[in-house]
């Protein structure tokens, strides 16, 4: 059992851990203070929940604060016997940027509440920055008069505010429960015996080395699977106490088909943000899979895990009710449209048979690592839960 640390001492930890990434967001800004408030309540519920269902109360205690990078990213570290994850303002500032301006159009999910009643400002139909701090500059600027708020717009009808409330904690949730699973499966503690890593960052490269960045890609692939099976079982489990809070909530959420498909625009937005292409000849450089294999890979986790809770729920995908051409369909109308050449490159690069191989390999590398990864991890790799395995 570690020593109990001050908050102060942890904050400092944090500072000098992530400086890289700018540190703590301090002070947080007074418009964004309760979206943050949010996202570390649903961090504290997660260990809680994990811990539970997994029977594992020797995971250390978790510190989660904000970095004050702009970026979408996400990083995680351990030391003294605690972990550390920090995520950036800019992830949520980005992801409710993203999901208001797609609800607040009338052509997007028109099925969701009222939509006649929506109207998207061509200003705002200005596509996806992966840069908060740009974007909010060029919005607000410093005579804006809604410098109190964090918004450029929200839905005007309350269904369709709360779809993309529930879109952005459905991608939140991913993204903390990715960080978690690097501590809770030992990633951080044997990539810091091995290649002398002392944290995680999502978009970046382990190392130069092919070997290095399969057993980071499998890695990935293990917290994806986590942050997947966890993320979605437990949003179907939590809907009802949204439900009870709020009953219009319910004609969302209220069944479990319905609640998937939430899920998976909110996932599905996370990785749509960024570019689906990808060169078939460097995937051994990289630290990660694709963003689009990645996605595809995630709601297959997600999905598997959930129907052995819900068996209903089983055949989605196959049958089509899961239609995720409404996610390509909203990016599209906030702006966001893909070149004919993008997505001929990248339905190219989807086809090529070394893809396939490709995965193949990453999906062996896990298995080869999970003898060594047994000594460091918190979580059981050999009796495992459904989380324990990549998909």
């Amino acid at each position: 059992m570690s020593e109990p640390l001050a908050p102060k001492r942890h904050e400092a930890i944090f500072d000098e851990i992530f400086a890289a990434y700018g540190g703590r967001l301090y002070p947080a800004p007074p418009f964004f203070a309760r979206s943050l408030e949010v996202d570390r309540t649903a961090l504290v519920y997660w260990v809680r929940r994990v811990k539970t269902a997994l029977d594992v109360m020797r995971l250390p205690e978790i510190y989660f604060d904000y970095l004050s990078s702009g970026s979408v990213n996400a990083v995680a570290s351990e030391t003294l016997g605690y972990g550390y994850i920090g995520l950036t303002w800019g992830a949520i500032a980005v992801l409710g940027d993203l999901f208001f301006r797609m609800l607040s159009h009338p052509d997007v999910l028109p099925f969701i509440g009222n939509s006649s009643g929506e109207a998207l400002d061509e200003s705002l139909k200005d596509g996806i920055s992966l840069d908060a701090t740009s974007f909010q500059a060029r919005r607000r600027g410093d005579t804006d008069p809604r410098q109190n708020q964090v918004w450029a717009t929200v839905p005007k009808d309350p269904l369709r505010c709360h779809f993309a409330r529930l879109c952005g904690r459905a991608a939140t949730d991913f993204l903390i429960l990715h960080e978690l699973a690097h501590i809770g499966y030992g990633h951080l503690r044997y990539l810091k015996a091995n290649f002398d890593a002392p944290f995680l960052v999502e978009l970046e490269a382990l190392t130069s080395s092919t070997l290095g960045q399969i057993t980071r890609q499998a890695l990935e692939m293990n917290a994806d699977a986590f942050a997947a099976s966890a993320g979605l079982t437990g949003f179907l489990e939590y809907r009802q106490k949204w439900i009870n809070d709020l009953p219009e909530l319910d004609s969302l959420i209220g069944d479990e088909p319905k609640a998937i498909f939430v899920w998976a625009f909110g996932v599905g937005a996370l990785f749509s943000i960024f570019s689906p292409t990808f060169d078939i000849n460097s995937l051994t450089t990289q630290s990660h899979l694709p963003p689009s294999i990645r996605l595809e890979g995630s709601v297959k986790c997600g999905l598997d895990a959930c129907a052995r809770a819900y068996p209903k729920t089983k055949d989605l995908l196959e049958s089509g009710s899961l239609n995720l051409l409404h996610l390509g369909h909203a990016l599209s109308c906030i702006g966001h449209r893909l070149e004919p050449s993008v997505v001929s490159d990248y339905q190219a690069a989807r086809r090529d048979p070394r893809l396939d191989a490709h995965v193949k390999r990453v999906l062996r590398r896990f298995k080869e690592l999970k003898p060594d990864l047994k000594p460091y991890s918190y979580f059981d790799l050999e009796n495992g839960n459904p989380q324990d395995e990549v998909c």
